[in-house]
């Protein structure tokens, strides 16, 4: 059964009254109706896609329905396995080895050790200016790197191979796992992100997703659809 999503970009007012007025109204159902499709409102424009760019609200909402990271959320407010299918702790608590669950993108590539290897250097990298760098500096040299006084290839991360993501911290972080359902930290597709350059993340099908829906429709201050 196919599902989608709509949202119509209003007025905080409006979605107000909108509501109000609703909330007296029976909504009539069509139960032959194959398609499901749940129509939403939302106060503005998605700003980008990019997930290691994005500061708001809009942006995040979208990305927590088109991308998927290591770990979300659980109906019951739980971080449980995403995009990672297992993981290790080392006995001192500064590394973390991520084994991956076989998913792919949008376009049909797999995702890969490699994408969260490119999306956290990017994150960290000071001229992506990300204004969300600091959350993760508590990854291996990740301070020291967006703040000029390291190589990018000193960030403590690696693919050990296309199915395993290493990380290295700076001391122990008993909440890291709860970090990583920040969409921040999700999986960017490196060869399609350099193919679109600056373009990357600012229309519908200038990026690729990896969750259970994809943004099929964007229409700029107007509306968005994902399916």
């Amino acid at each position: 059964m196919k599902k989608v999503v709509r949202y119509s970009l209003v007025s905080t007012l409006f979605v107000s009254s909108f509501l109000v007025g609703c909330a007296k109204e029976k909504t009539a159902t069509k139960p032959k109706d194959k398609k499901k499709v749940l129509q939403l409102l939302e106060t503005g424009e998605i700003p980008s896609l990019n997930s290691v760019k994005v500061t708001d609200a809009i942006s995040f909402n979208v990305l927590n329905n088109v991308m998927e990271g290591l770990f979300r959320l659980s109906k019951n407010d739980e971080v449980i396995e995403a995009g990672a299918q297992k993981y290790e702790v080392s006995k001192d608590g500064k590394t973390y080895t991520f084994q991956l669950r076989d998913a792919k993108w949008s376009n049909g590539d797999p995702v890969t050790a490699h994408d969260y290897v490119y999306a956290w250097k990017q994150l960290i990298n000071p001229d992506t200016a990300s204004q969300y760098a600091y959350i993760a500096y508590d990854v291996k040299n990740a301070e020291k790197i967006n703040k000029k006084q390291l190589g990018l290839d000193e960030l403590g991360v690696k693919a050990k191979d296309d199915k395993t993501f290493v990380v290295e911290l700076e001391h122990p972080v008993p909440y890291f796992t709860k970090l990583l359902i920040l969409p921040s930290f999700y999986p960017i597709n490196e060869k399609y992100a350099k193919e679109q350059g600056d373009k990357y993340g600012l229309e519908a099908n200038k990026a690729v997703y990896n969750g259970p829906f994809t943004l099929s429709e964007w229409k700029h201050e107007a509306s968005f659809t994902m399916k």
